[in-house]
């Protein structure tokens, strides 16, 4: 009886195997997300650029802010994040 559930053990671990990596392919298949990267024209990377930094900025201004009420040391901004404006 025990060499009967071994196996059936040592069976049923490639059968779920096959069965998941089947579940899976099949999963992957349906996924209908479209993960294409459009080109994006200069201008509306820069758009987009300048609205980071602006965000950037007003998340710097709140952190400043609360970190003022603390220990009262504000962090500097060391220049633009990463990119340079006069290459434009």
């Amino acid at each position: 009886m025990s060499r009967l559930l071994i196996l059936a053990l040592v069976l049923a671990c490639p059968l779920m195997m096959l069965w998941m990596m089947r579940v899976h392919r099949h999963a992957a298949d349906d996924d209908t997300r479209d993960t294409t990267i459009e080109p994006r024209s200069t201008a509306e990377l820069r758009r987009q650029r300048d609205e980071l930094d602006r965000l950037i900025e007003q998340r710097e201004t709140e952190e400043s802010r609360s970190m003022q009420g603390g220990d009262g040391h504000v962090p500097l901004r060391s220049g633009r994040s990463g990119h340079d404006r006069s290459r434009e």
